[in-house]
């Protein structure tokens, strides 16, 4: 499994937030993600900060 680092001038960091606070061996979908982070709707937007972060 691949360790997700977020740099320090993460664009969202609401959406950074969640995901460090999601506990190993946890899943959560993109939309639930987005709608912890108070954007709801913005499931996408949440696969493209994953996506930057690599």
């Amino acid at each position: 499994m691949k360790s997700v680092k977020f740099p320090l001038d993460c664009p969202h960091p609401e959406i950074c937030r969640v995901i460090m606070a999601i506990p190993p061996g946890r899943v959560a979908s993109y939309g639930e993600i987005a709608s912890r982070a108070g954007l709801p709707r913005r499931a996408r937007l949440v696969g493209r900060v994953l996506r930057e972060a690599g």
